[in-house]
């Protein structure tokens, strides 16, 4: 009876050895991400998250080809991935994280599957995961948790959800906040309801608190320098080391838009008194300022070597130039078929 429980006992070991090596080998276990993880420029998520740089390489979803997920590897050969209509690209880790929304690619993305959702790719085997199924204009990666702004019904919803899915989607609050800025364990956000002031979100204490008062618009937290759009001094971009520091205006044109790196800025000016139009660029001083196009254009995504964009008057073609040095404006659009 005695050699029969050891034998028992040992097979059990055995079992559970074994499945933990399948579950590993499969990638199903989540690794633990520290809480300081985040996986894309708050600049590149407020502008669509279509474009994210890690390990070397660059994901992007390709206007020209139904928003499905392409990779520009290190050596500069680009990849098509069986993904589409993707965007608020996030990736840390081995895993890749990405809003769906279909209606983006047209009605042949609808037969891939699911319209909408939040969705994880761990990189290495190529597995998919859905994460949620509802519609999420804005997402970004806080540690092991992915914020977002989440699209119901009949409202929009401050919310979050696990890398591994564990609980499901909570909501924070029931108020839209555009959540694109994660730094250092926490989420950046202006507040909506009778001011603008910047708020930080704790996704592990589960808590908000006031990081900044004025009146913002797009905050992008980097250490404790804080960009923002100045609404109340006419869209003027700006910078300012919180929590008491004195803001430094960076461009005194009417900004409506703008990415950074914390190192160069370009911002997307319209409707200024001094006639200013266009993209431009300059250093986060406000230095080295030169005009990037004299037209409207959108969805500013930043890399290492290249800054990509949109015009306005065609939104199915990504341009591109080098982030820093001469302006040399060239069209990047791969397709394969």
């Amino acid at each position: 009876m005695k050699r029969n429980t050891v034998i028992a006992t040992i097979t059990v070991v055995l079992l559970v050895v074994v499945l933990a090596g399948v579950l590993f080998l499969s990638g199903d276990e989540m690794p633990q991400n520290p809480a300081s993880a985040s996986g894309n420029l708050a600049g590149n998520l407020y502008n669509g998250g279509y474009f994210c740089e890690y390990n070397g390489e660059v994901f992007y979803s390709n206007a020209s080809d139904g928003y499905h997920l392409y990779r520009i590897k290190e050596d500069k050969s680009v990849v098509k991935e069986n993904y589409t209509a993707v965007f608020s690209l996030n990736a840390y880790n081995g895993y890749l994280y990405y809003s769906k929304n279909s209606t983006k690619a047209g009605n042949h993305a609808y037969l891939s599957g699911r319209p909408y959702g939040i969705y994880r790719i761990n990189l290495k085997s190529g597995d998919v995961k859905c994460l949620s199924t509802v519609l999420c204009p804005y997402i970004a990666l806080c540690g092991n948790v992915i914020v977002a702004q989440e699209y119901s019904k009949d409202s929009l919803h401050f919310s979050k959800i696990q890398t591994d899915k564990k609980g499901g989607m909570n909501r924070i609050a029931d108020t839209g906040y555009v959540v694109a800025c994660s730094d250092n364990g926490n989420v950046y956000y202006a507040e909506q309801n009778g001011n603008h002031n910047v708020y930080r979100y704790s996704p592990v204490g589960d808590r908000s608190s006031l990081a900044y008062s004025g009146d913002c618009y797009q905050p992008i937290c980097m250490g404790n320098m804080l960009y923002f759009i100045d609404l109340a001094d006419d869209y003027k971009l700006k910078r300012v080391v919180i929590p008491n520091g004195e803001p430094q205006v960076i461009s005194a044109e009417h900004c409506i838009n703008y990415n950074t790196d914390g190192n160069i800025v370009y911002f997307e000016v319209e409707n200024s008194p001094s006639g200013a139009f266009g993209l431009y660029r300059c250093d986060v001083n406000g230095n080295g300022l030169v005009q990037i196009s004299d037209q409207a254009c959108k969805n500013i995504n930043i890399t290492s070597d290249y800054t990509y964009f949109q015009y306005f008057a065609n939104d199915a073609v990504w341009y591109r130039l080098p982030t820093q040095g001469e302006v040399l404006i060239e069209t990047f659009d791969i397709v394969y078929e």
